[in-house]
């Protein structure tokens, strides 16, 4: 699974066409997060912050597909593909 998961953010990055301004981060979601027992379809993060959500793990195990309802969890990591300062932008408010 882990080498299937490397080989897509390795494809998502080539054919994102990123250079070196561009990241994949990862977040973790804590208790107290906003982003914490929200759907995906509420958050708008990639309308907003230009953010691409690459993949998300829970309980050690990556979740085969996110969806528009798929519900973020506290102790959840986020796989995040952005500009530096995107990214920068988004930590600060999602602390």
């Amino acid at each position: 699974m882990k080498k299937r998961f490397s080989i897509l953010i390795l494809l998502g990055v080539i054919l994102l066409g990123c250079g070196p301004t561009y990241k994949i981060i990862e977040y973790g979601v804590g208790r107290k997060s906003l982003l914490a027992n929200r759907e995906l379809q509420n958050l708008a993060i990639e309308k907003d912050y230009h953010i691409k959500i690459l993949k998300l793990k829970r309980d050690g195990e990556y979740l085969e597909t996110l969806s528009r309802k798929t519900k973020i969890l506290p102790k959840d990591t986020l796989y995040l593909l952005g500009k530096n300062n995107d990214l920068y932008k988004f930590k600060r408010i999602f602390k």
